[in-house]
């Protein structure tokens, strides 16, 4: 961590929008970071003064990163064959270790966050503790006595992401940015800044670690299973808060529980009880129309899960002109859906809560013949990742300044230039 002693120049190259390229110290030290083009990160590199006179500034530790291989270059001037450190997989890492290959496995919280990384380490049959984490709310490591450490240490911890401590720098790298938990902001602004205007771009998951997390440094988030639950909740509040006659309906009112609400209204509260933005939002045409231009289809039914979202048409064509949220979904054994609840608001009832049987053909069933059935499926919660795209997020300029690595036939990491990148308008 850094020391208030110590100040930082932060050069910012902003490569692809990256994090900083380069960072460096008041007493010359650096780390720096290279790109590919995409934004992927392959190479660290940290460079310190060496002791003789005068000194010189010189790289003392590289690693390289191929996808979920990290590699070290022991005396990092390239000389030597890199040496594996790890490889990480869904559920931990497999690293060399005395000639054997040992396979660790981490335990995680509902946010991600590494807690126990355990392996057998000893080859005895038996797991053995390898590492123990604690956190404070956003994200600052505990020490604590007795926590163990794994040797080499799993460096992916806070939200799964991998702790750049070289020189005591102490960020987690998120991806878009690096993140400093001793002060719980981010060391440069939200890319999609415009989608949380009402908080600080330098903010971490809006100042509430303990619900959110955020993927990738460009947009934070509930869970997503913790995003549709919410839905859900305010969806059930809107039924149990109901009058149950036609006054708790009003066309274009977007009332709270217990308020008169329309279908879209409805709808449109339960998922900016999720933290996310109202799809149905302002504009010309219906609210249903707006939810459909700014949601994902479901095409399969038995993709469907609770907190997605339903069309369903009066008119017997496929239209949009009534929408609800499912809040149940039943499957036989061999995992199809066979029925699902939703609640909507209707004219008559305003939130109420119905059961949709697959083949069935009562009111709203699939192969109800009267029209008003089910048309389709919606989700709306945050997908794993975001990601734009690559020609609209560098200039000419931005590429090739910082140098870029690539694989010779080797498969050693070489510097190049890339030719002929695209512009892109401003």
């Amino acid at each position: 961590m850094l020391t208030v002693a110590t100040s930082l120049r932060i050069f910012s190259r902003k490569l692809l929008k990256m994090p900083n390229n380069t960072i460096s110290f008041s007493n010359g030290t650096q780390v720096r970071y290279f790109y590919s083009a995409d934004g992927t990160k392959l190479r660290q590199t940290v460079k310190s003064l060496s002791a003789t006179t005068p000194p010189v500034l010189a790289i003392r530790q590289r690693s390289d990163y191929l996808g979920p291989v990290h590699y070290e270059d022991p005396d990092g001037d390239g000389s030597a064959q890199r040496v594996l450190l790890f490889a990480q997989h869904e559920e931990g890492r497999i690293r060399p270790s005395g000639g054997e290959i040992l396979y660790e496995y981490v335990l995680t919280d509902h946010l991600g966050n590494t807690r126990i990384t355990f392996g057998d380490a000893d080859a005895d049959g038996d797991p053995d503790l390898l590492q123990e984490n604690h956190y404070y709310p956003f994200g600052l490591a505990m020490t604590l006595s007795g926590t163990t450490a794994a040797a080499p240490p799993n460096d992916y911890l806070y939200n799964g992401k991998e702790l750049q401590d070289e020189l005591g720098l102490g960020w987690l790298d998120y991806g878009a940015r690096m993140y400093d938990a001793s002060i719980g902001r981010w060391n440069g602004v939200d890319a999609m800044a415009e989608k949380r205007s009402w908080v600080s771009p330098w903010q971490y998951a809006q100042n509430n670690p303990i619900s959110r997390i955020d993927p990738d440094g460009n947009l934070d988030k509930l869970p997503t299973k913790d995003e549709r639950d919410a839905a859900v909740a305010k969806a059930k509040e809107y039924a149990e808060k109901s009058t149950g006659t036609s006054s708790s309906y009003v066309l274009g009112d977007k009332g709270a529980p217990g308020e008169a609400v329309d279908c879209s209204g409805l709808v449109s509260g339960c998922i900016k009880a999720a933290g996310l933005p109202d799809p149905a939002g302002s504009g010309e045409g219906k609210g249903t129309t707006r939810i459909k231009n700014n949601t994902t289809p479901i095409e399969n039914v038995n993709d469907i899960e609770a907190g997605y979202g339903v069309f369903i048409d009066f008119s017997a064509n496929g239209g949009t002109g009534h929408t609800g949220l499912i809040t149940e979904v039943t499957r036989n054994d061999e995992g199809e859906v066979t029925s699902y609840e939703v609640i909507h608001s209707g004219s008559s009832t305003g939130p109420t809560e119905i059961t949709v049987t697959i083949g069935g053909t009562g009111y709203y069933d699939t192969n109800n013949s009267g029209g008003n059935k089910v048309s389709g499926f919606y989700k709306w919660d945050t997908p794993d990742s975001t990601t734009t795209p690559v020609s609209s997020l560098f200039t000419v300029q931005d590429v090739i300044t910082p140098e870029l690595v690539r694989q010779d036939e080797t498969g050693r990491i070489q510097p190049f230039i890339p030719q002929n990148v695209p512009n892109s308008a401003n």
